[in-house]
């Protein structure tokens, strides 16, 4: 037997030993929120003219407990396939007010079933625990709560020609200085600012879409301050990053209700 190269990813819920210690929810809750970091996404290749080397992108998947580790073979689909993955993982939980860490790399790794071993998994397991900075509020702060990308992927990503690569990762990430991350949060407006574009735009139903919208983010801002110990003070740090991105997706549904309105009176 020998390592492979491949892509890994380990993502782990945050607060899930308090979680379980304090009996903040019961099993079967427990149970279903391991449930969506393991289902993650199912679709197969999203970009039909990426390249590929094995049909099934040579994908591996352990869980344990609140742990998520995901590998797949080095190629434009091999990438595709665990970022989307991952990234519907972090948007399910994130709408149970669940809040996960995690990093993302490449390397030499042996990953069959339970079984996974290697350096590549170490690094992004070290990183996970002590060393997520990305959106770092100052200094002082603690690991911040995302899942953060390796540069050599940011690499691997620049120097592909896979147009359809470039244009999905830049729909599940976030780059700010020399950090990226898996960014689920822009999915909110995203799917606001889609049905609003679409060539049947009517104002008043585009208006309550946004509503629709609006109403969902407030509902996953509550359930995630609900969740936290207001006690604790490194939670309550760690929940502030996600609080400050869903008020950004509440302020660009605003803008987009501004929009709709100009666009309303343009249109009489």
């Amino acid at each position: 037997m020998d390592y492979e190269n491949k892509f890994i990813i380990f993502v782990d819920i945050l607060g899930f030993s308090t979680f379980v210690n304090e009996n903040k929810f019961t099993l079967d809750e427990l149970i279903r929120f391991t449930t969506l970091l393991k289902e993650g996404n199912k679709d197969g290749k999203l970009c039909p003219e990426s390249d590929f080397q094995e049909s099934d992108f040579n994908f591996e998947i352990t869980q344990i407990s609140d742990c998520l580790i995901l590998t797949s073979e080095v190629s434009e689909a091999g990438l595709l396939k665990i970022l989307n993955h991952a990234w519907t993982s972090l948007f399910q939980l994130m709408k149970e007010g669940i809040m996960c860490r995690g990093y993302i790399t490449q390397g030499l790794v042996y990953h069959q079933d339970s079984q996974i071993i290697g350096p590549a998994y170490q690094k992004a397991l070290d990183k996970e625990k002590s060393e997520i900075k990305a959106f770092q509020k100052s200094t002082d702060n603690y690991s911040t709560p995302f899942v953060e990308i390796d540069s050599q992927i940011n690499r691997f990503v620049k120097n592909s020609s896979d147009d359809c690569l470039e244009k999905l990762f830049g729909r599940l990430t976030r780059s700010k200085d020399d950090f990226t991350v898996l960014f689920p949060f822009k999915q909110f407006s995203n799917l606001a600012g889609s049905f609003i574009s679409s060539a049947n735009f009517k104002s008043k139903e585009s208006k309550k879409y946004t509503e629709y919208v609006r109403n969902y983010v407030k509902k996953f801002k509550s359930k995630l301050e609900e969740n936290i110990d207001s006690a604790n003070g490194k939670a309550k740090l760690k929940a502030s990053y996600y609080v400050d991105f869903l008020d950004e997706q509440l302020e660009n549904l605003d803008r987009l209700d501004d929009d709709i309105d100009f666009l309303n009176s343009s249109f009489r």
